[in-house]
């Protein structure tokens, strides 16, 4: 609830989020949202991994880069049980894939409005159903690109491009 409270705070004030001068390495800002998120991911029998196939560094807050992966990461450990939740870093974005209940393409397009949840998993997690739209917005305003690919029973691929 805190990460989302500060989320919302900082979209108020999106005219105040200036581009840092140096860049990031979102290699590290990746690190750190899987080593948080680590718990929440196994207490869904998850196994939740890193794979850096190449450095990534962007010029862009930090906070910012940390709530897209944070949100990101976030969905797949609360729609995936007893799977896989696998965060890739390559030299153009970061990718999320897990092996959890999936999307049809309806409930995908549907997916990055906001309060949106999707029937089949509704029972599996409380939310608010902000996390994508969060991080649609967010994209969009630095302008980045996102990805997804699902299928039901099979998982859901995020891929955000830098």
């Amino acid at each position: 609830m805190e990460a989302l409270l500060e989320t919302l705070l900082m979209l108020a004030r999106e005219s105040e989020i200036e581009l840092p001068r140096e860049s990031v390495l979102v290699n590290d800002l990746v690190a750190r949202q899987v080593e948080l998120l680590q718990p929440a991911a196994a207490r869904g029998g998850n196994r939740l991994s890193l794979h850096e196939e190449g450095e990534l560094k962007v010029r862009a807050p930090p906070k910012v880069v940390e709530i897209v992966i944070g949100n990101l990461l976030r969905n797949a450990a609360n729609y995936t049980r007893d799977g896989s939740i696998e965060a890739t870093v390559t030299s153009h974005g970061v990718r999320v894939a897990d092996s959890g209940v999936g999307m049809s393409s309806d409930e995908l397009e549907k997916a990055f409005e906001p309060f949106y949840r999707a029937d089949q998993s509704r029972g599996l997690t409380k939310g608010h159903g902000l996390g994508l739209s969060i991080v649609k917005r967010l994209v969009r305003q630095f302008g980045w690109s996102i990805s997804a690919h699902s299928r039901p029973g099979e998982g859901t691929t995020m891929e955000i491009r830098f």
